[in-house]
């Protein structure tokens, strides 16, 4: 997966953060995306549900970012996961906004799902079960989505169908299940790409 970002040179970034920055920005660009195939990546988006089908792309690329940051952190500390924001704004910034578009905006979205996913993750460890069945990490994550993003049918509508919130909840919980082990690995990759 980094391979094509690091072959160039040794050390191709001035900085550990600064190369977990580049990975991270990578993966939104549409040759990336993860690694994940694109009948899986497909099949999710369906699972995800049709009203859906123009925002679960993103919501997906948003989540395994999340878990793309919590595999950094807990390698490497809260503070490290910081530095890459800021690495990540520093890159940005070299760019114009015409060369790269909403991209521009990418560090501002991912530190407002950040926080969301946190308090997601944390509701769903408070609260472990509804109605007496355990409740999927993805569950709080997927309201979450539903409610928060501007591009969805259900935004800041609390009348939203059970069956869309359990459509998303299943899409992500099947993210979660592939995409949360592989980051481990990935993260110790670009370390090792990186040494001081």
């Amino acid at each position: 997966m980094v391979g094509g970002l690091f072959s160039r040179a040794k050390k191709p970034f001035p900085s550990r953060h600064y190369a977990f920055a580049a990975f991270l920005l990578a993966q939104f660009l549409p040759q990336y995306h993860w690694e994940i195939p694109e009948p899986d990546f497909s099949e999710w988006i369906h699972d995800a549900g049709a009203e859906f089908k123009n925002s679960s792309p993103m919501w997906i690329l948003i989540y395994c970012a999340w878990l793309f940051r919590l595999a950094s952190i807990q390698c490497h500390g809260d503070n490290f996961q910081k530095d890459v924001m800021a690495a990540l704004r520093m890159r940005l910034a070299k760019y114009d906004a015409s060369e790269i578009g909403p991209l521009m905006e990418l560090p501002n979205l991912l530190e407002f799902w950040f926080q969301k996913l946190d308090v997601a993750a944390m509701e769903a460890k408070a609260n472990p079960s509804i109605n007496g069945q355990e409740m999927p990490l993805t569950y709080p994550a997927a309201i979450a989505f539903i409610a928060l993003d501007g591009s969805s049918p259900w935004h800041m509508n609390p009348n939203v169908p059970n069956v869309s919130v359990f459509n998303v909840t299943v899409a992500l919980a099947r993210v979660h299940d592939r995409m949360l082990p592989r980051m481990p690995n990935i993260v110790d990759m670009i370390s090792k790409q990186w040494q001081p």
